[in-house]
Formats: C-alpha cells, structure tokens, sequence
C-alpha cells in the first residue's frame, strides 16, 4: 500500500541527509543541521528503526564536532 504521508516524511529526511553529506564532504560543521538530524532520530516515525536513529545521531556528532585538527606537538618542528 502507499503511504504519501510517509512518503514526504522520508524526502525531507533525505534532503536533510543530503545537506548532511554536502557539509561533510567540505570538512564543514553546521550546529542547526546537526539538531535537525537529532530531532530526526527522536522523531516517533522512526521509532521502530534502532538503526538509523543510530546512524543519524551519529552523523549529527560529526556535524557538531567539525574535523579533527593537528596537535600543536605535531604542527611544530620538533628539536632533537
């Protein structure tokens, strides 16, 4: 059977995956995004599926946390 009411539910996650994705490709961080994507696996629609909330939580870490930076004891010559 179609569900449409499920079927716009699952676009707007995927458009939020896909800003997701878009951000992390360019080793970006977006606070909002990652609270949307938390939100996301809060949502009672995606309750049933431990997964991908897992996934989503995951990807929402990442958002937040930004890439990791060189150590100041890498970035300096070392002296011998």
């Amino acid at each position: 059977r179609s569900h449409p009411e499920q079927h716009q539910t699952l676009e707007a996650l995927y458009e939020t995956l896909h800003a997701a994705e878009t951000i992390l490709k360019n080793k970006g961080q977006d606070t909002a995004l990652a609270a949307s994507l938390s939100d996301w696996a809060d949502t009672w629609e995606l309750s049933g599926a431990t997964a991908l909330r897992e996934s989503l939580r995951a990807i929402s870490r990442k958002l937040s946390v930004g890439p990791p930076t060189r150590l100041i004891s890498q970035a300096a010559p070392q002296e011998n």
